[in-house]
C-alpha cells in the first residue's frame, strides 16, 4: 500500500476508533463495501425558524407576567405562533420521511445496479468490493 492510500485508511479507521485491524476486519464482514454517511444539514433551517419563533412567544411572556393577564392581541399572536411551530415540525418530519426514502431507493437502485453489471457470485466478491471502494473514493486509489 502506497503512502497515500496507508494515511487515508489510518484517518478512515481513526475517525471510527478503530485500529487497522478493527477497521478491516469491519470492512470485510459488511462484504458490500457501502457506507452510507447521512447529514442532515438541512434541517438547521427549520431549527431556526422554530428558534425563531420560540423568540416572539418570549418577548410577549413579559407583558403577560407583569400584568397578570393576557390581551386578546396577545393571545392570538401566541396562537398563530404556535401554530407556525407545529407546521415547521410537521415540515421537518415530512422533509426527513421523504428524504430517507429518497436515499434508501437511490442506495438500494445502485446497489442492484452494481450486483447486476459484475454477475454477482461469491467468486466475484473482491471484484465487487473493489469496485464499488473505487467509485466511493472517486477513483482516486490506486
Amino acid at each position: 500500500m502506497d503512502d497515500e492510500l496507508y494515511y487515508k485508511v489510518k484517518e478512515d479507521s481513526a475517525r471510527k476508533g478503530m485500529n487497522f485491524s478493527e477497521y478491516f476486519r469491519d470492512l470485510l464482514s459488511k462484504q458490500s463495501g457501502v457506507e452510507l454517511v447521512i447529514d442532515f444539514a438541512d434541517i438547521d433551517e427549520y431549527v431556526e425558524q422554530i428558534e425563531k419563533l420560540r423568540k416572539k412567544i418570549d418577548a410577549v411572556l413579559p407583558t403577560i407576567y407583569r400584568s397578570g393577564k393576557i390581551y386578546e392581541q396577545e393571545a392570538v399572536l401566541i396562537k398563530q405562533l404556535l401554530n407556525q411551530i407545529k407546521e415547521t415540525g410537521n415540515n421537518v418530519w415530512r422533509y426527513v420521511t421523504a428524504l430517507r426514502q429518497e436515499m434508501f431507493d437511490s442506495v438500494r437502485k445502485y446497489l442492484y445496479q452494481t450486483i447486476r453489471d459484475n454477475r454477482y457470485s461469491k467468486r466475484h466478491n473482491i471484484k465487487v468490493m473493489d469496485k464499488l471502494e473505487e467509485e466511493m473514493n472517486g477513483g482516486n486509489e490506486a
